[in-house]
């Protein structure tokens, strides 16, 4: 688990059995150009359009993007406390 958010996190192993699942094991590829695109999709699809229970059932692209929304409004915050010109 993870000690900021509580959650279980996925190890690399478990990142990798997926990939096999899902990709690996399902194609003979033709190329090792054939290989690295297919790869490229996969992983493209993973990180940009699956929805991880982890996240939120957000994207990890969706999930980055509201933490540095968040991290902007804290500074943004701070910057309006520390600018207390009286």
């Amino acid at each position: 688990m993870s000690a900021t958010t509580g959650r279980k996190r996925h190890s690399p192993e478990q990142i990798i059995a997926r990939l096999r699942d899902e990709l690996l094991d399902r194609e003979e590829f033709g190329s090792l150009t054939e290989a690295r695109v297919l790869l490229e999709d996969w992983r493209e699809q993973y990180n940009q359009e699956r929805p991880h229970s982890a996240l939120g059932n957000r994207t990890p692209e969706e999930f980055a993007s509201s933490r540095t929304r968040q991290d902007e409004e804290r500074v943004s915050l701070t910057a309006d406390s520390n600018d207390n010109s009286y």
